[in-house]
């Protein structure tokens, strides 16, 4: 619906890349990385497993499966056609977003993400950084410069922003209250820990901190665990031209020595409608 609506109302007339757009010089030039972290997947597996083992109920279609759990009437509907009770539909419904729900968090909000976050703020104490977290108790937990969320009164957030966008250097940690609509000057480092399958999303994380400003160079930093669903989120997100490293390349790229790695060319664009 909402395509439809912006199809009909408010076409887009032309398209750029985020690579043409810095060509251009209307964007700071950047540089991205896919931060690839190896931790231990043992319970994000048995999570994986009985998540599987639900969804097989619903023949892997998410839809359905969320139509089950959230609606009475299709609920009824499946269940008569499986040959199953409606409570016992209901119950496998309700098992199966139970166990998303922890896989999701086990990404989300893993201890990996907190080290290596702080360890690339520690690198860059020069820079004017912005965080990017699951949670407001991650965002809280990185512990290193500011914190805005939902849960602080709108005039507490207001004057942590205009400290910070009068100093040079810093950082300010957010979950999802910076991801639009805010104006914040000379931001030249960004660190996502949390990311997900949204292309608006990503676009408005990326257009925090490559907003052009004379002489400014942006590093963005996406940690996702590999080995897990985290990865396709990533790739979905289809933000341009990422590098994507491992830990120990991080350590190189923070030390700035040059390291060989592989380019992934994703060709999210950014829309301008006029």
């Amino acid at each position: 619906m909402r395509h439809l609506l912006i199809e009909k109302f408010a076409p887009i007339c032309d398209r750029i890349t985020i690579e043409e757009a810095e060509q251009n010089g209307w964007v700071s030039p950047h540089k991205e990385y896919l931060v690839l972290l190896n931790v231990d997947l043992t319970e994000y597996n048995e999570w994986t497993r009985k998540f599987n083992n639900y969804f097989s109920y619903f023949n892997y279609d998410f839809g359905l499966a969320m139509r089950v759990a959230t609606d009475a009437i299709a609920r009824n509907q499946w269940a008569k056609q499986m040959g199953l009770d409606a409570k016992k539909t209901a119950a496998i419904a309700m098992d199966w977003m139970r166990v998303m729900k922890k896989r999701k968090d086990f990404v989300m909000n893993h201890p990996k993400k907190l080290e290596v976050a702080r360890k690339i703020l520690n690198a860059r104490p020069n820079c004017k950084a912005i965080t990017f977290s699951a949670t407001i108790k991650m965002a809280e937990d990185i512990g290193v410069g500011y914190t805005i969320h939902s849960q602080k009164k709108t005039r507490e957030n207001k004057q942590i922003l205009e400290q910070f966008n009068e100093q040079h250097s810093g950082v300010l940690n957010t979950s999802k209250s910076a991801d639009q609509g805010l104006d914040l000057k000379g931001i030249n480092l960004e660190v996502i820990l949390h990311t997900d399958s949204s292309k608006i999303r990503k676009v408005q994380r990326v257009g925090r901190s490559i907003r052009y400003e004379q002489g400014k160079t942006t590093e963005i930093f996406t940690l996702v665990l590999a080995g897990t669903q985290e990865v396709k989120w990533f790739t979905n997100s289809k933000t341009s031209k990422v590098t994507t490293i491992n830990e120990n390349q991080l350590d190189k790229v923070l030390a700035g020595e040059n390291i060989e790695t592989r380019q992934r060319n994703y060709s999210e664009n950014l829309k301008l409608r006029f």
